[in-house]
């Protein structure tokens, strides 16, 4: 409570007057707050795997039952939030080394974890540096997979999207008034990988990236042209799993992996938008994704990438009454080599998941009321750990979630 208060109390001193000296003349810095006010409410047809108190919904639970043979996560809940409520600031005004510079903070009730649900936490943080056809960025920000300019339209669309924000430092040129490259190097801190603790449990950590000494690199190709948008990136991440053998001796084996992705935006009419974007990638977890690594053979200090393809893509149509549709699919494609059974990563054990969720918003100055109603549907098996991870004896369950969210922007 004690934080929230003190950030009000700088949002208003910062407001209220703000001036810099530069270099003998006074310099004005502008400050700007904005952010937004949100309320949602959500009815599940089943139990689900979700962040923070069913606010984002990623796939519908596997099958639990009890001694009859019920399926106890068949069953329906009810949640309503107001902790997606958000604030940001961006000061501007000053220069350095010929480039303006800009510095950016948002911070949202979201929490760290469900039991600091409400809790105030950071998302951005940041500061920019803009030459004429150069940028550079120091901070926490997006991980450059997630292009903010096709975000969907309603929901955190996980896990399909690349969804992540990460300490980085990232390099923007613009080759020309249409094409820019992006190169960034990034570390873990609120998104993280999984591991082995001693006992070989999984345990997520950035302490994974960091024993590796090398930060996680992108590279980004971006191209906008009146109305289209299109870009790709290829990301390479190494982790350091543990530093000690079975036999108690020391360790450097790492586990290396890949991944690329192909998105972009197209304005095919007046009001009538259609966005997309695929993701081949190992070991992608992290990002809020289906997959992860494991053990591979029975050599405890060998690892193997479990490789997922994913897509999603969005209609959109309309300004002051807009209608979306989200499609979205991602599939698990087992693993380069064989394993012993010790997976680390997200949904390893979900052969594929499918996703349609068509809303309707209403626009009304400031005020957005959306309503959504999401089909996700999620194939479990069990992992063939001789055969490359392939998941066999699959069965299918299914989530119907109706939600209504009324968000008031400043």
């Amino acid at each position: 409570m004690l934080k929230t208060i003190l950030f009000f109390a700088c949002s208003v001193l910062l407001c209220t007057n703000l001036h810099a000296q530069t270099s003998g003349d006074e310099t004005k810095i502008k400050f700007e707050l904005s952010g937004f006010v949100r309320a949602d409410a959500f009815l599940d047809s089943r139990q689900t795997i979700s962040l923070r108190d069913n606010a984002v919904m990623v796939v519908p639970a596997a099958k639990y039952s009890d001694k009859n043979f019920e399926d106890l996560n068949a069953t329906p809940n009810l949640t309503m939030i107001g902790f997606n409520t958000r604030f940001a600031g961006k000061v501007t005004g000053v220069e350095a080394m010929d480039a303006k510079v800009t510095g950016y903070f948002e911070g949202e009730f979201f929490g760290m974890a469900d039991t600091d649900i409400n809790g105030f936490r950071l998302r951005h943080a940041y500061v920019k540096f803009d030459w004429k056809n150069t940028s550079i960025l120091f901070g926490q920000y997006w991980h450059p997979m997630f292009c903010t300019d096709i975000i969907p339209s309603f929901s955190y669309a996980a896990p399909f999207i690349p969804y992540s924000r990460n300490p980085q430092i990232r390099i923007t040129q613009n080759l020309n008034p249409n094409i820019s490259m992006s190169l960034t190097a990034m570390t873990e801190r609120d998104f993280t990988s999984s591991g082995p603790d001693a006992a070989n449990n999984p345990v997520k950590s950035n302490t994974f990236l960091k024993n590796a000494v090398l930060p996680m690199m992108d590279l980004q190709v971006l191209c906008k042209y009146e109305g289209f948008l299109i870009g790709a990136s290829a990301d390479y991440k190494s982790l350091r799993p543990r530093l000690k053998a079975q036999d108690g001796t020391k360790t450097t084996e790492k586990i290396n992996s890949f991944a690329g992705t192909i998105f972009g935006k197209i304005n095919l009419a007046k009001d009538f938008v259609f966005k997309y974007q695929g993701v081949y990638g190992q070991n992608i977890g992290n990002l809020t994704m289906a997959g992860g690594y494991a053990i591979s053979g029975i050599d405890s200090t060998k690892f193997t990438n479990t490789n997922t393809a994913s897509g999603w893509a969005e209609f959109c149509y309309g300004s002051k009454v807009a209608y979306n549709l989200f499609l979205g699919y991602s599939k698990n494609l087992g693993s380069v080599d064989n394993t012993n059974g010790k997976y680390f990563g997200f949904l390893t054990n979900v052969n594929d998941i499918v996703r349609i969720a068509p809303n309707v918003s209403f626009y009304f100055s400031k005020v957005k009321i959306t309503t959504e109603l999401d089909y996700t549907s999620a194939s479990y098996g069990n992992i063939e750990t001789n055969n490359k991870s392939k998941i066999i004896d699959t069965y299918r369950v299914e989530n119907y979630r109706l939600s209504l969210s009324c968000t008031y922007s400043f």
